[in-house]
């Protein structure tokens, strides 16, 4: 897996200037909006130039998830899924997830600048970019790019608007842990609710964990699936409930309170007036 996460950083304006976009969109003017629909939409007709450039090809792509083995003790990488897609598939999905945000910010360019309720919109980025990374791996995606995208890496540019967010709505810091451990909970809950789909009806993905026979899980002990039997609920709970409900969780409130706090204190202390003016600017 080194070579994968050593690829991941080249990937990473690529997914992450759309979500920088649409995270400082609503304190933006109309007119900028509008401009930031604009760059949304370049980059999708740069995809569709790449899926008419890639539409002779054949894309294979193995699904991999790293878990610790119990009887080596070392991460060992399980193939979730094997996915072999047309070349011309992954660009026209990736288009569509910009195209679709670019089409509301030109539809809401009315609305009046402000920051936006902080758990639901986060969430509804989330939503968008975990579907975006299960598309993704569903059509052959680079296996970079699926991974910049999805929950966790999203998560990390979001918190500190989240703190800003909270703090220009007047929430005291209490409110805004609160709101943290809201946002972790609903965020782990979609990945662990889409994990039991994917695992007990085989969908692949990297949340399919009916490949996994034997598995060590940090604080959680080693497990053993290869028996008879169906053990896709018992695979579900152990690599995937457990851990994401405890563990990520933890470090979605933690990750909020040392990226968000300082965006939270300097909106409390400016106003929402003075900073969605700098922002227009």
């Amino acid at each position: 897996m080194q070579d994968l996460f050593a690829e991941i950083p080249s990937y990473l304006p690529l997914a992450m200037a759309p979500l920088l976009l649409l995270l400082i969109a609503p304190h933006a003017s109309g007119g900028t909006r509008v401009a930031f629909a604009a760059v949304l939409g370049l980059g999708a007709l740069g995809l569709g130039v790449a899926a008419i450039l890639g539409a002779s090809d054949v894309c294979h792509v193995a699904v991999r998830n790293p878990f610790l083995h119990p009887d080596r003790n070392e991460p060992v990488v399980y193939v979730m899924d094997a996915v072999v897609a047309a070349g011309w598939q992954w660009p026209l999905v990736a288009a569509f997830f910009l195209l679709v945000p670019a089409w509301q910010l030109v539809r809401l360019r009315h609305r009046r600048a402000g920051p936006p309720h902080p758990v639901r919109y986060a969430l509804l980025l989330t939503v968008w970019w975990f579907a975006a990374r299960l598309a993704l791996e569903k059509t052959a995606a680079p296996e970079a790019l699926t991974w910049a995208v999805g929950v966790a890496i999203p998560t990390l540019l979001i918190l500190p608007f989240f703190g800003g967010w909270c703090g220009s709505r007047g929430l005291g810091f209490r409110r805004f842990a609160l709101a943290l451990l809201d946002l972790a909970l609903l965020q782990r809950a979609l990945v662990a609710v889409w994990s039991y789909v994917a695992t007990t009806g085989q969908l692949g993905t990297h949340l399919d964990m009916s490949s996994i026979e034997k598995i060590t899980m940090p604080m959680f002990g080693a497990h053993d699936f290869s028996g008879p039997g169906d053990h896709a609920t018992a695979q579900w709970f152990w690599t995937v409930v457990l851990p994401q409900l405890t563990l990520w969780i933890a470090f979605t409130v933690v990750a909020g309170l040392v990226l968000g706090a300082p965006a939270f204190f300097l909106a409390k202390r400016r106003g929402y007036e003075d900073f969605s003016t700098t922002i227009r600017r």
